[in-house]
């Protein structure tokens, strides 16, 4: 007797006017024909030649059939053994990742020349200029090289503030760190993440000489830049920024741009045409709301996606079949995920593969738990506390409930907790808002993915060499 047939679990949407299935424990991804949609949105609790005589009046006997055995084929339809609908037995294993420490964000400066309206560093408002001392991040780079363990390459990230107040700082601890690694075997990337104005000749050709990976404030057109990007006084930095991002682009630096978009660059497509205007290539939106967990104003957010997803229909539309994608790198990592089929079980890696330390050498999971005591995790002169360690690390989608049932658990892998104790004062508690705005970017991110894909099936290594 013919068994009944039922879908494996997935996740179909429509974008850019086709439609899709995303199969979450296998990270498959593909676009589906209206036959095949019916197949897969009709077939559950039905034999072969029940789904087939219910698509007849519709379609190509033959052609249903063919389909029908090619889904079973591909594991998209399984026999009804049992299982609840929708239920794989096994996902697919996740990496085989080295333990150990690869990427630490040193605080050279919690100081900063500018005053952005929307910074979430208070201490930038300190009349009292608070930079990392040598002696700190020196033993920041012996903490990384003590807790690498297995991995034989890390990124150390200059970050503030600005930076680049305290340059003598970053100068010594890339030659520090330079030396140090050769004596341990390691190598080391440097990457900073600068506002721009300090940026001499002098300091871009040490950049550029160490390789650095500039992330550069410049929030689009002068405008919008302007609105929020000012100096004490209030004047606006945009002249000064283009000026030098100029410079680092003569020099062939490595640059990507970051701008910031809240409620005054809710038009991002023209934000994209003024990016590009000034000659990025290299580019990243980072919604300041979206970031803090704060997206309640549901109406200008909504305003955000629609005109985020026409900016990248545009993108695709003009990108063609060149296999060369132009769209935001926010997308990089999900469309390495895709690529690699790299499942993640937890979305926090502080303290066991990141940590952040700030000018004190107090050690934190990352950036955003900067100054908050229920993260803090020990000194890089007095030890490192690693039972917070094990409280992040314990949440997932197998710990958090909210995520057994999310299609996009295995692309997220659980609830960011810093953003879960700022808007719930807990750790492993989602924020839906947060969640549902990650799930239409991710969306998003895929219909593009399967669009290049589509158009050059090695495109990944043509964006590789963009983005470096």
């Amino acid at each position: 007797m013919e068994k009944s047939l039922r879908p494996t679990e997935l996740h179909l949407f429509s974008k850019f006017g086709s439609t899709f299935a995303f199969e979450p424990q296998r990270l498959n991804l593909f676009q589906v024909s209206p036959l095949i949609l019916d197949i897969l949105q009709d077939a559950d609790g039905k034999t072969p030649d029940e789904l087939a005589a219910l698509l007849a009046p519709r379609y190509d006997p033959m052609k249903i059939k063919e389909n029908i055995r090619k889904l079973r084929g591909a594991g998209i339809l399984k026999d009804n053994n049992g299982n609840a609908p929708g239920q794989v037995n096994i996902p697919i294993a996740p990496k085989n990742e080295k333990s150990g420490i690869d990427r630490i964000v040193l605080f050279s400066s919690h100081s900063c020349n500018l005053r952005c309206k929307y910074c979430f560093n208070d201490a930038v408002e300190s009349p009292e200029e608070k930079h990392m001392p040598f002696e700190i991040a020196r033993a920041a780079v012996d903490f990384l090289l003590e807790h690498m363990e297995e991995k034989t390459q890390a990124n150390i990230l200059f970050y503030g503030g600005e930076p680049l107040l305290n340059f003598d700082c970053i100068k010594e601890t890339a030659r520090y760190a330079d030396e140090k690694a050769r004596q341990w075997g390691k190598k080391f990337a440097y990457s900073i993440a600068t506002n721009g104005i300090l940026l001499t000749d002098a300091i871009i050709d040490f950049l550029v000489d160490h390789g650095f990976a500039i992330g550069l404030s410049l929030d689009g057109g002068r405008q919008v830049h302007d609105a929020n990007r000012v100096f004490p006084g209030g004047a606006g930095s945009y002249a000064k920024v283009v000026e030098n991002f100029k410079k680092l682009t003569a020099k062939k630096a490595d640059v990507t741009i970051q701008a910031v978009i809240g409620s005054s660059g809710l038009d991002i497509r023209q934000a994209l045409a003024d990016l590009r205007a000034v000659g990025a290539i290299n580019y990243r939106f980072i919604n300041r709301s979206l970031a803090d967990g704060d997206v309640e104003c549901a109406s200008g957010f909504n305003v955000f996606k629609e005109n985020y997803d026409s900016m990248i229909a545009a993108q695709l539309k003009e990108d063609g079949q060149k296999g060369l994608p132009s769209i935001p790198l926010n997308f990089y990592s999900l469309f390495q995920q895709i690529e690699e089929r790299d499942i993640v079980r937890n979305s926090c890696v502080g303290g066991s593969n990141q940590a952040a330390i700030s000018a004190d050498g107090n050690i934190w999971p990352c950036e955003n738990c900067l100054g908050q005591p229920r993260f803090a995790m020990g000194n890089v002169k007095t030890g490192f506390d690693t039972a917070i360690i094990s409280s992040l690390t314990a949440i997932g989608i197998e710990t958090v409930p909210e995520c057994a049932a999310c299609w996009a658990r295995f692309l997220c892998g659980g609830p960011c907790p810093q953003v879960s104790l700022q808007k719930h004062n807990k750790l492993a508690e989602p924020v839906e808002t947060v969640c549902a705005a990650k799930r239409h970017f991710m969306e998003t991110g895929l219909a593009a993915y399967a669009y290049y894909k589509s158009g050059n099936k090695n495109f990944m290594k043509n964006w590789s060499t963009r983005r470096s």
